[in-house]
């Protein structure tokens, strides 16, 4: 599993060397080698049916067990960085489990690298045809994915609502504007409460003066603060999700790494046709007292870019919580990097859209970023195929209610083994 310790690196590259949308596959220099689509059979599964090809520009695998009983997981992959040349495929962390129980799986490569979500979506749908060309239509079609592949998976599953019966989506940083609004309010928020000149767009935004940022913060952050880092403190616990039992232990674990999140501009280094962030009516929260009031008036106020909005972000489709079939989303209760408070925005509007009997939510506690255990990984399997078959919506936290991530217990239920250093759950 991909750890967030180095995942920074990944994003950073991504989101800073990601070229024009007018651009094919051949202008940037991504190509799918032939040769390393070819992959070996599992050794508990050596009989599958192993196909591999390219199609439409994205490479692809397929695996179908001899038991084949008709169900079908199309993989999305996580984030891979711009400056990538291949086009990969990546085999599902579930591969063995799905084998066991008799399911098949397809990959695709994606025909683009980078933080563009729609690819991953146009590219898995069109895996759909080309299984049911080469092999079969599936009766069941699931689509599962991790980090960028989790935005993959719900935006597949609102595209495309008649196709899919269900999805699982691991560590998604959801929707693409909340995402980059999030991680931008971060280092805005840190300029603001230590009176750091800020500039707007700066593709390297955490780059201007932050050793002084950090060190205004606090002479040891995160652990010793100054006031300012205090209210820093308070400020991305609620923007990331409140007072959850694990945000205190999430703060001291990324460190200084929550600061480089933002080290991106509102174009996505050149993504989008215009600046994507904004936080033009948005209120911080801090005490409610006298430091929040000064953070909201002083704090650089970005408006809506009308260029952005004529062209549209079609890279980062816009999820609308419209649901067709069933989705669950597992997340860590103290990754900052994909916080549980853009699990609480996408659950909203689930909920306004009249669909929350189809969206279930766990959150494992851990502090990392897609750092799940093999046992939590195929526990969310079984629970999405207990729903799909047979109806039985699993056990979630109802984000609808705002205190339900600040219980004590709350991940007690899905979180297997229990991470050292964090507070435990009570037997």
């Amino acid at each position: 599993m991909w750890r967030f310790v180095t995942l920074i690196a990944v994003i950073a590259l991504a989101l800073s060397a990601i070229p024009g949308l007018a651009a094919d596959n051949e202008a940037q220099g991504w190509q799918v080698n032939a040769e390393e689509l070819a992959f070996d059979a599992d050794e508990a599964h050596p009989s599958t049916r192993r196909l591999w090809g390219e199609h439409e520009g994205a490479g692809y695998r397929i695996e179908v067990p001899p038991d084949w009983n008709g169900t079908l997981v199309l993989y999305a992959r996580p984030l891979r960085a711009s400056d990538r040349a291949d086009l990969s495929v990546i085999n599902p962390p579930l591969r063995g489990a799905l084998l066991d129980q008799g399911i098949a799986w397809a990959a695709s490569s994606f025909h683009a690298n980078g933080y563009h979500v729609t690819a991953g979506v146009e590219d898995t749908r069109a895996l759909l045809d080309v299984f049911s060309q080469r092999i079969r239509a599936p009766e069941t079609a699931l689509v599962i994915g991790h980090d960028l592949g989790g935005q993959v998976t719900i935006a597949s599953m609102e595209q495309y609502p008649e196709d899919y019966s269900g999805g699982l989506a691991f560590c998604a940083p959801m929707d693409g504007r909340d995402h980059l609004n999030y991680l931008l309010d971060i280092n805005l928020i840190a300029h603001a409460l230590t009176d750091t000149e800020t500039r707007f767009p700066e593709p390297a935004l955490q780059s201007a003066g932050m050793d002084e940022v950090v060190q205004r913060l606090g002479p040891g952050f995160p652990t010793t603060l100054h006031p300012a880092g205090d209210d820093f403190r308070a400020a991305l616990r609620a923007l990331s999700g409140g007072n959850t039992p694990l945000f205190d232990a999430a703060f001291d674990a990324w460190g200084l790494r929550v600061l480089e999140l933002g080290a991106v501009d509102g174009a996505l280094g050149g993504l989008l046709p215009g600046n994507l962030y904004s936080n033009a009516e948005r209120h911080y929260q801090v005490d409610g007292g006298a430091a929040e009031q000064r953070l909201n008036e002083t704090i650089l106020r970005v408006p809506p870019d009308p260029v952005l909005e004529r062209a549209g972000i079609r890279p980062l489709p816009e999820l609308q919580g419209t649901l067709g079939a069933p989705l669950l989303l597992v997340s860590a209760l103290g990754d900052l990097y994909a916080p549980p408070s853009l699990h609480q925005q996408y659950a909203q509007r689930v909920d306004t859209a009249g669909q929350s009997a189809l969206l279930a939510n766990w959150f494992v506690r851990d502090v990392g970023h897609c750092t799940f255990s093999d046992a939590e990984t195929g526990a969310a399997l079984d629970a999405l195929l207990a729903w799909v078959e047979d109806g039985n919506r699993p056990q979630s936290v109802d984000l609808t209610d705002p205190g339900a991530l600040e219980q004590d217990d709350v991940g007690c239920d899905v979180t297997n083994p229990p991470r050292a250093g964090l507070p435990a759950c009570e037997d």
